[in-house]
């Protein structure tokens, strides 16, 4: 869902995007699905995440169940997660700035 909400979000609002997240996206609009995908799976490989909080301080980590995904989405826990390991995926898994 996060994949379709950034392309969605990159197509309407072009490269003057002032999302803290579609701007990481990758200049070149075809290399969007490959970025979603990485962005995906690298989210979920536990070595990967300890890793990121190792580097970044950040002790959040992606809830399984609805009622906690819905309560950190609501406090804003998760939103200022995701900005921040975007940042980190881009230049330390995916390879970009």
């Amino acid at each position: 869902m996060l994949g379709l909400y950034l392309y969605m979000k990159r197509k309407k609002l072009g490269k003057q995007a002032p999302d803290l997240i579609t701007k990481h996206l990758p200049n070149d609009l075809i290399m969007t699905p490959a970025w979603v995908d990485c962005l995906r799976w690298s989210i979920g490989e536990p070595e990967i995440l300890t890793e990121f909080q190792a580097d970044t301080g950040c002790d959040f980590t992606p809830r399984l169940t609805s009622i906690d995904r819905m309560i950190d989405e609501a406090t804003g826990r998760e939103r200022a997660f995701v900005e921040q390991y975007v940042a980190w995926f881009n230049e330390n898994v995916w390879g970009e700035e």
